[in-house]
């Protein structure tokens, strides 16, 4: 299924089943996400959503169907495609006291983005500037 042309995220029958058979299989979910929209991912522990966004940011290969950012498709051999996703796990693994602003200027140089000013109208946009400069951990 190729995404439409508003989807800015896409999965094709992404499934995902691991070799020892251990563990969850994630089901064969085909959804699109477009300019604008938000979306929650629920459910209890175990149910996938781990491994689900593994793949939608490239870093776990699905065991068969695609995943898409806009019209292009993501794959380990894609690493333009893979620096126009933000992610920002729950629970980062870095220092206490980190600040929130110095965390996404961090994540943005991991993904090779240079202007910073980006990371100042994400913080304007999601109304988190007040909270910018304290530490993560509060």
């Amino acid at each position: 299924m190729p995404a439409s042309s508003s989807s800015l995220l896409s999965a094709a029958a992404v499934r995902k089943t691991f070799e020892d058979g251990e563990g969850f299989q994630l089901g064969a979910l085909t959804f699109e996400v477009a300019a604008g929209e938000t979306i929650a991912l629920l459910g209890k522990n175990g149910a996938g959503k781990t491994t689900l966004f593994q793949i939608l940011t490239g870093n776990l290969d699905a065991t068969s169907g695609e995943v898409r950012v806009a019209e292009d498709r993501l794959t380990p051999d894609r690493p333009d495609v893979k620096r126009r996703i933000g992610y920002l796990p729950q629970n980062p693994v870095l220092p206490r006291w980190v600040t929130g602003r110095e965390l996404l200027r961090y994540a943005a140089a991991l993904y090779g983005l240079s202007d910073m000013g980006r990371v100042e109208t994400a913080l304007t946009y999601w109304d988190a500037s007040t909270y910018a400069n304290k530490p993560i951990a509060t």
